[in-house]
């Protein structure tokens, strides 16, 4: 076998100020082939933030793609694996609670956003779940707001069978500057201007 007289990746710790004795971490990978510049493609600070293509992080995990071009572009993956309709991604949000226990022991849910294909027909649907209030330890996640596939928004159903579709309430329709406002499904709603 050949040898190679440079490095290809290596990781460092340092002082991050001069000093002090606060310290980081980086994870250094070869950028291009025969010996160019080492390039930091993770790292982490003295106060535990962890950068992904950044050298400093100023959340928990701050991912940085360096990317341009006037689109948006990819940064961050989120994979399900298909074994049938309904299948696909979950992204969760909890907060910490000792008395916490859903979804686990020590948290309780708060909301969460999914990429489902729900057809099963190669597409994908958008979900916005919340958790109602009052469920001791933690309720579970319900959806609130649903972008189908077909570009149809439902707010209290999933299957809305119109560009938007409100299920369960009354659309309010507030005017800038005025008591008075639109609404739409019900005639309980207070200081009602007109209804359409």
């Amino acid at each position: 076998g050949g040898s190679y007289p440079y490095q290809f990746a290596r990781i460092r710790g340092g002082v991050e100020t001069q000093g002090t004795d606060l310290g980081f971490l980086a994870f250094d990978v070869q950028g291009a082939p025969f010996g160019s510049a080492m390039e930091t493609r993770m790292y982490i600070t003295n106060a535990g933030n962890v950068g992904i293509g950044t050298t400093g992080p100023n959340a928990k995990l701050q991912v940085y793609n360096s990317t341009g071009g006037g689109v948006a572009n990819e940064t961050i993956r989120s994979m399900g694996k298909w074994t049938g309709s309904g299948d696909g991604s979950l992204i969760r949000f909890t907060n910490q609670l000792s008395t916490g226990t859903n979804p686990n022991t020590g948290e309780y849910n708060l909301s969460g956003i999914a990429g489902v294909d729900d057809t099963g027909n190669w597409g994908g649907s958008l979900y916005f779940k919340v958790t109602p209030a009052g469920t001791v330890g933690g309720g579970n996640l319900s959806d609130a707001m649903v972008i189908k596939s077909t570009g149809n928004v439902g707010i209290g159903t999933t299957s809305p069978g119109a560009k938007l579709e409100v299920a369960g309430g009354a659309i309010k329709l507030v005017s800038a500057g005025s008591s008075q406002y639109y609404a739409v499904g019900g005639s309980s709603l207070a200081n009602v201007g007109y209804y359409i």
